[in-house]
C-alpha cells in the first residue's frame, strides 16, 4: 500500500497560498503554534501579503468588498464618530445623525468574524458626542474632546463642546474618566496622533474664553498618557493656518503630517505641514511646510476626507476626476463654523418654496404635517399619475404657476417633464407665457385635428376622450395675447394626456403619432469614488509627491464624506459617513439630490491571484 498523503508533502508554494485564505486576525495565531513549519509558513504568509496590499496601494489596483449591516440591533447609521483598530478589533464611538441626535454608545467589530458587538462597559461612561478623536496606547483607547447636540428645551442654547478625557481598558472592559492636573481648551474637529507615551492633539475648534466665540486655531497640545497632564507646546513662528476637519498622520516617533483641513466659511486647505518634534515635550518644535509635487494627481478636497498612513503612502479616497459635484456641494457643513451646522448639513434658506426645502431631506425623516404644528405640508401636484390630468386651473392658480413651477416638478417626474414642454418654442407661433379668462375652465385640444373655428365643435369627441376649446369662445377679442397663452396650454395639455393614457395602459405611445421631445425618466448614476495616494517617503527631504491617478474600480462606494478609515492588518477599513443618495429622482439639480447616513463597512485588499 502506498503511503498516506499529508499537507505536509505539498510544496512551500501551495502550502502558503492556501493559508493566505485564512483571516489575519485569529486563525494566523492559532496556526503559527501547530509547529515550527507552520511557525514559518505563516509569517512567509504574513509579509507577503503586507507586501502585496503595499503594492497595491502604491499602484492603485485594490479590491473593494463591502458588507451591508445585517437585520435587526445593529449599529447605527452615522457620521463623524470616532474610530481606531486595537488588536484584533476595530472600535466605533459615537457620532451624530442628520436628526439632531448625538450618540454615546461603543461598538466593536470583530475584524475576524466580520461581526458588530456591542460591549456592555462599566464605569464611567462619555457623553454623548461627535468629531472627537480616539486612540490606541497599549490596551487603552483614549477618547478627548468632541462636541454634542444642544437639548431641545430650553431654548436658545448654544452647542457644548469638551475638553474631558475618558479611557476604555480593553481587557477589563471598563471607562475611566480621567480628572487631569492641568487643563488644556475644550476643542472639536482635532486631530490626535500617539507618539512614543505621549499624545499630541492639534488644531480644532476651540472656545478662547468663557462666553467667547469659537474659533479655530493652530495650537499643539501633548498629554503625557503616564501622568495625564497637559502641556501647551511651543513651536516656531511659521506655523499653519488655524484648521479644524484636517488629518494627522504620524511618519515617526519625532514627526508628523498634517493635511487639508478647513479654516472657515470658503476656506478649504490643500497644503501639507510637517511638524518635527525633535526636541521632545518642552522643546521647541519646528513647522515646515511642504512643497507638494504632481498637484494636478492630487485629491480634490482634503477637509472632512480622513487620511490613513500605508507604509510610505498616505491613501486618501475621494471623489473621482469626471465627477460633477464642487466642493459646496459636498461639505455644507463648513458654511457657519460658529453654529452647530457645522457638523450636520443645514436646513436650505426659506425661499418659499416648501417642497424643494424639504426635498434634501431623506424621505423616513419627512413627516406628514398634523394640525399644523409640526411636519411637512405637500403642495399638491398639478397632475396626478394615476387620477389623470387636472384639466381646469383658477386665476389664482395660473398667477402662482410660475412662482411654484419649480415646487412641483421636483416631486412629479410627470411634471418636470410638462416643466421641459413648457420652455420648447411652439410650431404654431404662439407663446406659453399665458393664461385664459379668470374663471374659465378648458380642456386641453386634441394634437390629431386643428382646433376649430366656432363653438359648436366643442362637443365633437376626438381621440383619447379629450375635447379642444376654442380660445376665442372664452376670451375677448382683444385678448390676443391669452388666446396665444390658451392655445399653447392646450397642446401641452393635450400631449401630456397622452402620455397618462400610454402610462395607465402600460403601453408606449402610438408609434404612427409619436410624442415630440419626450425624454426618458432618469436611470440609477453612480459615481464610485476614486483613491489618491501620497508618497511621503520624502518628507524629511522637504517635499511629497501625489501617485500618478489610474483608473479606478467601479466596485468602490459613492463619494461619501465624514466617515472614518483606518488600516487594519493587510486592508483598510472604511465605515459610515454621509453620501449623496443616487437612486433619488427627486430632482434634477445635483446640488439638491438628498444626503443619507450609512452604517456600511467597505474593505479595501490586494487582489489574489492564483498560483
Amino acid at each position: 500500500m502506498e503511503p498516506s498523503k499529508t499537507i505536509q508533502d505539498l510544496p512551500d508554494p501551495i502550502i502558503e497560498y492556501i493559508l493566505s485564505y485564512l483571516s489575519p486576525y485569529r486563525d494566523f495565531k492559532q496556526c503559527m503554534l501547530v509547529n515550527k513549519s507552520w511557525y514559518r509558513y505563516v509569517y512567509d504568509v504574513i509579509r507577503k501579503t503586507q507586501r502585496d496590499f503595499f503594492h497595491a496601494v502604491c499602484h492603485m489596483s485594490v479590491q473593494w468588498s463591502h458588507l451591508e449591516a445585517s437585520p435587526g440591533p445593529t449599529i447605527t447609521k452615522r457620521y463623524s464618530h470616532s474610530a481606531c483598530c486595537n488588536g484584533n478589533s476595530m472600535y466605533i464611538f459615537g457620532g451624530c445623525t442628520t436628526s439632531n441626535t448625538t450618540f454615546n454608545d461603543l461598538w466593536r467589530l470583530d475584524l475576524g468574524t466580520r461581526c458588530w458587538i456591542r460591549p456592555l462597559a462599566t464605569g464611567t461612561y462619555p457623553p454623548p458626542k461627535a468629531c472627537a478623536t480616539l486612540v490606541g496606547h497599549s490596551d487603552n483607547l483614549i477618547l478627548f474632546g468632541g462636541w454634542t447636540h444642544t437639548a431641545p428645551y430650553p431654548l436658545h442654547q448654544i452647542w457644548r463642546i469638551f475638553n474631558q478625557i475618558h479611557v476604555y481598558n480593553t481587557s477589563t472592559n471598563r471607562w475611566t474618566q480621567i480628572t487631569s492636573p492641568t487643563q488644556c481648551p475644550p476643542m472639536a474637529g482635532h486631530s490626535a496622533s500617539v507618539h512614543g507615551d505621549y499624545m499630541v492633539v492639534y488644531g480644532g475648534i476651540q472656545r478662547q474664553l468663557c462666553d467667547g466665540p469659537f474659533q479655530s486655531s493652530s495650537d499643539i497640545w501633548t498629554l503625557d498618557l503616564n501622568l495625564y497632564k497637559w502641556q501647551k507646546q511651543t513651536t516656531t513662528s511659521e506655523t499653519p493656518p488655524p484648521r479644524y476637519g484636517h488629518s494627522q498622520i504620524p511618519i515617526d516617533k519625532n514627526h508628523l503630517l498634517i493635511m487639508g483641513g478647513c479654516g472657515g466659511a470658503n476656506m478649504l486647505y490643500n497644503d501639507v505641514w510637517l511638524l518635527k518634534m525633535v526636541d521632545g515635550p518642552g522643546g521647541l518644535w519646528e513647522w515646515q511646510k511642504m512643497e507638494v509635487h504632481e498637484k494636478e494627481s492630487a485629491a480634490p478636497h482634503l477637509a472632512f476626507h480622513p487620511a490613513c498612513k500605508v507604509g510610505n503612502h498616505v491613501v486618501v479616497m475621494n471623489k473621482g476626476p469626471m465627477s460633477n459635484s464642487s466642493p459646496a456641494t459636498l461639505p455644507k457643513i463648513i458654511h457657519n463654523p460658529t453654529r452647530s451646522t457645522m457638523w450636520i448639513p443645514p436646513v436650505a434658506q426659506d425661499n418659499g418654496q416648501s417642497s424643494a426645502r424639504h426635498a434634501k431631506r431623506p424621505a423616513p425623516e419627512v413627516e406628514q404635517c398634523i394640525n399644523g404644528k409640526r411636519g411637512v405640508l405637500r403642495r399638491p401636484a398639478p397632475y396626478r399619475q394615476n387620477g389623470g390630468p387636472r384639466l381646469s386651473y383658477s386665476s389664482d392658480e395660473d398667477e402662482t404657476l410660475e412662482t411654484n413651477k419649480k415646487a412641483s416638478i421636483s416631486h412629479d417626474p410627470l411634471s418636470r417633464h410638462l416643466e421641459e414642454l413648457n420652455n420648447m418654442p411652439s410650431t404654431s407661433g404662439y407663446n406659453s407665457n399665458g393664461v385664459g379668462k379668470p374663471g374659465n375652465s378648458y380642456q386641453p385640444p386634441s394634437p390629431f385635428a386643428e382646433p376649430p373655428n366656432d363653438c359648436a365643435n366643442q362637443d365633437e369627441p376626438v381621440r383619447g376622450g379629450l375635447r379642444p376649446i376654442n380660445p376665442e369662445c372664452s376670451v375677448p377679442e382683444d385678448g390676443s395675447k391669452n388666446i396665444r397663452r390658451t392655445k399653447k396650454r392646450n397642446e401641452v395639455l393635450d400631449r401630456m394626456s397622452l402620455r397618462l393614457q400610454a402610462m395607465n395602459a402600460g403601453n408606449q405611445p402610438d408609434r404612427c403619432h409619436p410624442l415630440p421631445h419626450t425624454q426618458p425618466f432618469r436611470t440609477t448614476r453612480k459615481r464610485p469614488m476614486s483613491m489618491y495616494v501620497l508618497d511621503i517617503s520624502t518628507a524629511l527631504d522637504g517635499y511629497v509627491t501625489w501617485k500618478t491617478l489610474k483608473n479606478q474600480s467601479p466596485t468602490a462606494p459613492e463619494e461619501i464624506i465624514l466617515y472614518s478609515l483606518v488600516l487594519g492588518k493587510g486592508e483598510l477599513i472604511m465605515f459610515g459617513g454621509i453620501q449623496k443618495d443616487l437612486n433619488s429622482q427627486l430632482q434634477d439639480d445635483e446640488t439638491s439630490v438628498p444626503e443619507i447616513v450609512s452604517n456600511c463597512l467597505h474593505f479595501m485588499t490586494a487582489e489574489r491571484f492564483v498560483i
